[in-house]
């Protein structure tokens, strides 16, 4: 009877260890088994309007209550502890940084290779300038003569017709790629969406692993017990061994192993199931990597594959025993009780050991398999979002280069204004306007050609996203671990001496370059020069990747390995971090939803203080790892609950970032429709100058005719196909709202359908003849064009902007999701820890100790801490959530963006003083230098029209050479550094202790140690890979926050430039009202015919000509106004582009929506005296005009001063147009800088990406540790060989995966806006970068 209690005790702590299990597993079942939403017709998620939408992907997501004892500051607070650490990763090594710079620069150069590559002059550019120069040289001769003067407008108009083509070609062009990226990004966030919903079915891993390896180590444990002691109960009558309570907990946590095994086999299925197309796409698909995308939907395994699964894994955790347990004579039975129940006792614990053991050994397999299908799905995905990533960096160098073409139409066209208006007074300096506008024309033919270059580099940067790029080197996660093997090989043994003594050979201010074809030569330059303290940086020459070595000076050479002692690196590298994180744990306290937990296992805790006095000193050494395992059960539930929340955060994310992809791909769509209208405009103006010299020339008859009906024709055919266009932008636009929940722009009012009753009504109005009605005609015409285009640049603006707000609200979105990914980051290290202090907890079973009490206490510890950051997780997810509610509303909660420090030391890019420019400029002087210089122009010049070599066809295009150059400098920005970290030699030798010692404890230890140490050891030896992993994903969380950061300042320019560009929209139509004045001035300043038979008439002409003008000199005024607000609206960008953005730099710029400027509001404040100053301006010149001389004729001044409002309108819109150019050039400069940010980010998640599956690796091994000690405990231990080299790949891609993301913070907040050409090039290539600039 005295052993009862023991028993008791002893079920009641079975009770508290499994109470856990029970909870847990059953409500696995429910969460495993929710669908997703899949993709849902109907109103768009923050849509106001309950329209049909395109087909929008819903979050799966679990019902997560927030946390009631936080708050948003609260959560804000800790979440900036998370990134608080992003100043020492930018901070870095000196060499390092040094080479990320380098990288950075070395991109920068390959973008502006792009421009001062590509051949400008061609016969095309020949043809076009010298037709326009062509056309210049007539209208000079033209003003020579008294009667031909009249058509020097026309002419002038015409040269402005050759802008407007560019013009509408750069948008074209420009609008091509931006659909292109739209398509691409769309396709990345589709992968993501996916990948995220398969990271939500895969969380179930780690606690599955955890379960099957705590119940194995509790088995073992109750064996050990049993072989010490014996049973609680007296074992007299047959079967009453069953009955013993420690073998009903034998038998429950078999029964637990088998379930956690089949449930983590079931997630494996179902995880895979999700990653992985369905066979018949795999064999329909025309390449491998369209086979191996992520499908649209993520779906379910079948009831069959299911239950295959769960019958394959109990039937392998069954099939060892006979092969393992010895059987037992039933016969004994009968004739000798006390020998059976030994013998079935011997039974029951082998038998419970080896199903345990099998279990876990299958869990850890299915952990394995599982990671390995995600890391190479992750590994394509973030190569997907880094190549969409380069292709908006080439789209907004195209942005920025056609920024500028708009302006030069603009000037052009203040040119045929100025010459419409100078014609009437001087025709001598009328000749000069026609020239401007071949000037114009003539450069921006040149940038368009630089568009078009530009664009393609984006398309092929996107079509890589799609179709893969073209050589496809198929590494997967295997692949990939060989690989650093085989660096880390070369790092040990290096080959080349020679190249050693050239570089060492190298003085101060001297540099060498190496041609190496292979990437693993330059490997081997870099590390050598780094080893010397010297720069390196790869870069392309001609068509060969070379390292270019330089010796700086020994202020350079500092050395990245600083020694330090043992203890001073314990101290850094153990205790501080300790003492940090126990500090937080305790401030941030226990979460309230967690207290009964945390009680419950405190409790537990407790009793195993005060187990060896109530139980005895044996029976207390079986409570302690039941004990620790419950309690490790629960932290390893935690990285289950954490991990979940980030998946479905990051889900929400890539949905967000889905939605505006489709979005932007629509307002591509939307520009490609309306690229054509510069171009339509420009034809009416020529057709309207035309028209206006048939009676301006005096012209009858059928000349007169000739000049009038067919340019009426034209303007209405132009007017017709401008119309069709407006009808498609407002369609595209207005999908585009729908998509992303914003309010649709007003549609006009004209359509193409009414257009036949409009015409003859403004024919037949006026009492003129029939050629001037014509001519009126046609300026109206010209007119509503000017409204057609006004309108489609609003609708334009109106789409843009929703665009940027969904993509500022994704930025703050996926802000947040990446801090939950960094604040789930040591979820695994926790698991693995609890995992370690209950497998050092059963040791004790078999060697006694007196201080087994502070495990349980140690694992509380951890316990707490998991579950503090499960919390924040969670509370960051649910903010994520709340973020990305309205794609077009901000949220409350500010990202916590950290701050980065610029690293001003070495630039990269130096440029040279004015006066060494000059010394090398005037060498150029020399006789002998200028004759060849001459020569060689007039080759080049020659070799324009010689025709092209036959190979030549096969030859790759300018941007084709410079994709494959920047991908050469990502890829290779990797390899210039060691994969090794300071401190890895110390770890390295603690990693070898341990796997040394693994192996020798079968020859030097008993059978029974050896089979509690060795699994010991691949138990710890999982904690370093995992901590590895730990450490390295917290970087690309920071890197990810950062490219975030960067995403949100840049949309948030693009903002403001939309408005910018939507008060600018305004004035176009403005151009097209004075423009029609002008030319109805020339048509009523001769008498109607009317007025002979009816005099009174004379005054409501005059007063109609007055109209004209005084209309002309208020539109003049209105122009002014609306130029200031987009002067304003520009330059508010400024106030955001430096580093660091911020709470604080947002709060100082004035935020509005379009909607508000479309219904007269969104006005900038300006002081009155501005306004009143630039308005008297504006229209001081028509009013001079309108009033003096006093005595000339009303007509002849009425026209004067309608042709002076036209010209002052087209200078507004020159200045108008030369703000919004600087705006557009500073939001695409950041927009560079942000995408190369996110191709960094991008980049340090690929490398990182193979860390999972190295964790998973690690802890595969030690389940399998686990069942072989049963076995063959020599061959357990050596897989611990394994273990070790799983641990130096992962921390060698650990580095990688930093030394990546401290590239992504080394990236300022914009490019340089110049070129660097233009500051550092030769004379030809500053020439052509002004001609270009």
């Amino acid at each position: 009877m005295r052993a009862l209690p023991r028993a008791l005790v002893s079920i009641l702590s079975g009770y508290i260890a499994l109470s856990a299990v029970n909870c847990f597993t059953a409500n696995f079942n429910n969460a495993r088994r929710a669908r997703d939403s899949g993709y849902l017709a109907g109103q768009a998620p923050g849509s106001r309007h309950g329209l049909p939408t395109r087909a929008v992907a819903e979050a799966e997501t679990l019902t997560v209550q927030k946390p009631t004892a936080a708050d948003d500051s609260v959560v804000v607070q800790r979440a900036k502890t998370e990134v608080t650490d992003i100043a020492g990763l930018a901070k870095g090594r000196p060499v390092e940084n040094r080479k990320l710079r380098a990288a950075i620069d070395s991109i920068e150069l390959d973008q502006e290779a792009l421009r001062m590559s590509t051949p400008l002059l061609s016969i095309k550019t020949i043809l076009a300038t010298g037709s326009a120069a062509g056309l210049s040289a007539l209208a000079t001769l033209a003003a020579a003569s008294p009667e031909l003067f009249v058509w020097v407008p026309p002419l002038t108009t015409l040269i402005f017709l050759y802008s407007s083509l560019s013009e509408s070609s750069a948008a074209r062009y420009r609008a091509k790629a931006k659909y292109n990226y739209g398509q691409s990004s769309r396709l990345a966030a589709l992968a993501e969406s996916s990948l995220a919903a398969a990271e939500a079915r895969k969380v179930f891993f780690p606690f599955g692993v955890g379960l099957t390896a705590i119940t194995a180590a509790a088995c073992v444990s109750l064996r050990i017990f049993n072989e010490k002691i014996g049973d609680f109960l007296p074992e007299g009558e047959s079967f009453s061994t069953l009955l013993a309570g420690d073998n009903v907990i034998l038998i429950l946590l078999a029964l637990a192993s088998a379930v956690g095994a089949s449930l983590t086999s079931l997630t494996y299925v179902s995880t895979r199931a999700a990653l992985v197309l369905e066979e018949n796409i795999q064999n329909s698909a025309q390449s491998d990597w369209e086979a191996g995308r992520l499908p649209k939907r993520a779906k379910e395994p079948t009831k069959e594959d299911e239950r295959n699964v769960v019958l394959a894994t109990i039937f392998f955790c069954l099939v060892p025993i006979p092969f393992i347990v010895p059987g037992v004579d039933f016969g004994l039975a009968t004739t000798n009780p006390i020998l059976f129940n030994k013998g079935l006792q011997q039974l029951l614990d082998d038998a419970s050991v080896v199903i345990s053991a099998s279990a876990a050994a299958q869990a850890a397999v299915a952990f394995l398999l599982g990671e390995k299908d995600f890391t190479d799905a992750e590994q394509r995905c973030a190569m997907q979002s880094k190549q969409a990533a380069l292709s908006e960096m080439f789209l907004a160098q195209a942005q920025q280069e056609a920024a500028i073409i708009p302006v030069r139409s603009a000037m052009s066209a203040a040119a045929r204004g100025a010459a419409d208006l100078v014609v009437e007074f001087s025709r001598l300096a009328a000749i000069l306007f026609p020239w401007g506008s071949v000037q114009q024309a003539f450069q921006s033919i040149l940038n368009t050609k630089l568009v078009r270059v530009e664009s393609n580099a984006a398309t092929n940067e996107a079509r890589m996203v799609k179709y893969g790029p073209k050589v496809t080197r198929n590494r997967n996660a295997i692949d990939s671990s060989l690989i650093e093997f085989g660096r880390l090989q070369k790092e040990v043994f290096p080959s080349d001496s020679e190249m050693r003594d050239e570089i060492f050979a190298l003085k101060v201010g001297e540099k060498k370059t190496f041609k190496i074809r292979s990437k693993e030569g330059r490997r081997e330059v870099h590390l050598v020069a780094a080893e010397l303290g010297m720069v390196s940086q790869s870069k392309t020459e001609g068509n060969q990747r070379v390292v270019e070595v330089r010796n700086m000076g020994k202020n350079v050479a500092v050395s990245d390995e600083e020694r330090t002692s043992l203890a001073e690196a314990l101290v850094v590298d153990v205790v501080e971090p300790v003492k940090k994180e126990a500090q937080i744990g305790i401030a941030e306290g226990i979460p309230e939803e967690w207290s009964p937990w945390i009680s419950s296992a405190a409790a537990a805790a407790a009793s195993v203080q005060a187990a060896p006095a109530v139980l005895g000193a044996d029976a207390s050494q079986v409570v302690l790892p039941l004990v620790t395992g419950g309690i490790g059960l629960l932290t390893v539930w935690q990285e289950r609950v954490g991990r979940e929340q980030v998946a479905y955060a990051k889900k929400d994310a890539a949905l967000l970032q889905q939605r505006h992809a489709e979005c932007e791909a629509l307002c591509g769509l939307a520009a490609l429709s309306a690229s054509a209208l510069p171009t339509f405009v420009a034809i009416a103006a020529v057709a309207g100058g035309v028209a206006a010299v048939g009676f301006l020339g005096g012209f009858t008859g059928a000349i007169g005719w000739a000049c009038e009906m067919p340019t009426l024709f034209i303007s209405m055919l132009t007017l017709i196909l401008a119309l069709e266009r407006q009808e498609q932008v407002e369609k595209y636009i207005l999908g585009a709202a729908r998509i992303v929940g914003g309010q649709p722009p007003v549609k006009a009012r004209l359509r193409a359908q009414r257009l036949w009753l409009l015409i003859p009504v403004l024919v037949m109005l006026l009492p003129e003849t029939l050629i001037r009605r014509c001519c009126a005609a046609n300026a109206l015409i010209t007119a509503e064009l000017g409204f057609v285009l006004a309108n489609c640049a609003r609708q334009l603006s109106f789409g843009e902007y929703y665009a940027a707000r969904t993509r500022r609200v994704h930025s703050r979105t996926d802000a947040w999701a990446q801090v939950a990914t960094a604040c789930s980051r040591s979820l695994p290290l926790t698991s693995a820890l609890a995992l370690t202090n209950t497998l050092i907890s059963t040791t004790l079973g078999a060697v006694p100790v007196s201080f087994g009490g502070i495990f349980p206490i140690f694992g509380l510890a951890v316990c707490v801490r998991a579950i503090q950051k499960a919390v924040e997780s969670r509370a960051s997810a649910v903010l994520t959530r709340q973020e990305g509610q309205d794609a077009q509303k901000l949220g409350n909660t500010f990202p916590p963006y950290a701050a980065v420090e610029p690293q001003e030391e070495d630039a990269g890019i130096s440029t040279p003083t004015v006066a060494k420019r000059i010394r090398e400029d005037l060498k150029l002087l020399a006789p002998n230098k200028l004759r060849a210089a001459l020569g060689k122009l007039a080759k080049g010049f020659l070799r324009i029209f010689s025709e092209t070599k036959p190979e030549q066809e096969f030859s790759q295009t300018v941007d084709a050479k410079v994709v494959k150059r920047v991908q050469a400098d990502l890829e290779e920005l990797r390899v210039t550094v060691r994969g090794n970290e300071q401190g890895w030699l110390r770890v390295g030798s603690v990693v070898g202790i341990l796997t040394g010692a693994s192996i020798l404890a079968p020859f030097l230890l008993s059978e029974l140690l050896t089979e509690v140490i060795v699994p010991l050891a691949g138990t710890v030896l999982t904690v370093f890979v995992v901590f590895a992993e730990s450490e390295a994903r917290s970087s690309v969380a920071q890197a990810k926050v950062r490219a975030a950061q960067m995403n949100e300042q840049m949309s948030t320019m693009e903002e403001l430039l939309s408005i910018s560009s939507l008060w600018k929209s305004y004035l176009m139509a403005m151009v097209g009202i004075a423009d029609c004045n002008a030319v109805l001035g020339l048509v009523l300043h001769s008498k109607w015919n009317v007025i002979k038979l009816h005099p009174a008439l004379t005054h409501l002409q005059d007063g109609a000509q007055l109209l004209v003008a005084l209309s002309s000199i208020v539109i003049t005024a209105l122009a002014a106004r609306r130029m200031l607000q987009v002067r304003e609206w520009a330059q508010s960008l400024e106030k955001i582009a430096a580093d660091n953005f911020n709470e604080r730099m947002l709060g100082g710029v004035q935020q509005t929506d379009p909607m508000a400027v479309d219904a007269g509001g969104g006005v900038y404040p300006l002081s009155k005296r501005q306004k009143l100053f630039v308005m008297l301006a504006a229209v001081l010149p028509p009013l001079l005009l309108l009033v003096f001389p006093l005595g000339a004729e009303l007509g002849e001044k009425c026209v004067d001063a309608s042709g002076a409002a036209a010209l002052v309108v087209a200078l507004t819109v020159v200045q108008a147009e030369r703000a919004s150019c600087r705006a557009e050039r500073t939001q695409a400069s950041c927009k560079r800088a942000a995408s190369l940010c996110e191709a960094f980010a991008n980049r340090a998640e690929q490398q990182g990406a193979l860390l999972p599956f190295n964790s998973a690796a690690a802890i595969a091994i030690a389940g399998v540790i686990t069942f072989l000690t049963e076995l063959n405990p020599v061959t357990a231990a050596a897989l611990t060989v394994f273990q070790a080299m799983s641990w130096v790949i992962a921390s060698r891609k650990g580095v990688a995966a930093k030394f990546e993301s401290r590239a992504s913070l080394q990236v300022r907040s914009r490019f340089s806006l110049r070129g660097v050409s233009a500051a550092t090039g030769t004379i030809g290539q500053r020439f052509k970068s002004f001609i270009i600039g």
